[in-house]
């Protein structure tokens, strides 16, 4: 809770998906002020827990998040690798509704809600890689020339030779 008594975050799980609940610390600060490795493209949020951990099951998420965005859609939300720093997108085009925004995690990586996205983060399930794929079809597609090429090559040359 804020000093007014305002949630600023609630994590809520599923009862029966709680096999074996071991003891976490979930406290976490909610900010606007990201980590240096990280550069919001907009407004954007961050909330870090004090203990990072995987959870014992996934829990929906609610960030208080009205007062720093408007009620308009487009905020995505990222978790930090622990480990490398990279924020890896999570969920997409969320909107606030009734001041708050909702997610799901799975572990309490710190969070960053940001509207218009991050610069250069991975995006986990984001988007149909185009550009690879139009560059190995065509790797491809000369490849299969240059064999065919060869081929024809060949039974000419051998055509030749049975005069």
């Amino acid at each position: 809770e804020d000093m007014t008594g305002n949630v600023l975050y609630s994590l809520s799980f599923l009862g029966t998906a709680l096999a074996n609940a071991p003891d976490l610390d979930l406290s976490a600060d909610v900010t606007d002020t990201l980590p240096e490795t990280v550069k919001a493209k907009g407004d954007a949020l961050l909330l870090s827990f004090a203990e990072h951990a995987a959870l014992p099951a996934a829990a929906e998420v609610y960030v208080a998040a009205g007062t720093h965005f408007s009620d308009a859609g487009g905020i995505d939300v990222y978790q930090i690798d622990p480990v490398s720093g990279e924020a890896v997108r999570i969920a997409m085009d969320g909107s606030v509704t009734d001041g708050y925004i909702v997610f799901d995690i799975e572990s309490t990586n710190d969070i960053i809600l940001a509207a218009g996205g991050l610069a250069g983060a991975a995006d986990e399930g984001g988007g149909f890689p185009i550009v690879p794929l139009v560059i190995g079809v065509c790797a491809v597609v000369v490849i299969v020339i240059v064999i065919a090429i060869f081929i024809r090559r060949k039974k000419a040359a051998s055509g030749a030779g049975d005069d």
